[in-house]
């Protein structure tokens, strides 16, 4: 997209309260931030889709959670001390 599309449809997106959009930092970095229950609405999703998409974020962030705290350092297998003599 060229620079001019980028901004129409960042300004069209903020004026429909579909994205936020904030400048952080030197150098300034636009962040964004999509509503994506907002989308979903504006694009005619029912609310037992919107419901739907929920659960499987919310079951979704529970996966990555549990993974995390099963994964941890890998066991030392002596290969460390092998490059210390």
């Amino acid at each position: 997209m060229t620079l001019r599309e980028q901004q129409t449809a960042r300004r069209l997106l903020k004026q429909h309260q579909v994205m936020r959009i904030e400048r952080k930092g030197i150098p300034p970095i636009l962040r964004y931030k999509v509503d994506v229950e907002t989308l979903l609405v504006k694009l005619g999703a029912t609310p037992q889709q919107i419901d739907l998409l929920k659960s499987a974020e919310t079951a979704e962030s529970i996966v990555r959670k549990t993974h995390k705290a099963r994964c941890g350092k890998r066991a030392n297998t002596g290969r460390d001390q092998s490059y210390r003599d």
